[in-house]
């Protein structure tokens, strides 16, 4: 049985002396990836953690917008208009 951490085609076994070591080497792309590394990293690895972290990163959608012209222009930085009243 082999002993290592596999992640799809990212990760790959390092081998010292034909023997397998516990290493594995994973490129993580994103910035929401990138906040595993803390953990993957730990000498203990705290599964409950990791499955926390990914399920909180999967409800969370980044929006990427455009640096707005003037930071403290209040009119535009998306007010809605009020609606009026029934009569």
């Amino acid at each position: 049985m082999e002993t290592g951490l596999d992640i799809d085609s990212t990760s790959r076994f390092l081998q010292v002396d034909d023997k397998m070591t516990d290493s594995a080497c994973v490129t993580l792309m994103s910035q929401k990836m990138k906040g595993l590394k803390d953990l993957l990293l730990a000498e203990k690895l705290n599964t409950s953690a990791i499955q926390l972290l990914l399920t909180a990163q999967s409800q969370v959608q980044v929006v990427k917008r455009g640096r707005q012209t003037n930071e403290f222009d209040f009119m535009s930085a998306g007010r809605t208009t009020k609606r009026s009243r029934r009569e």
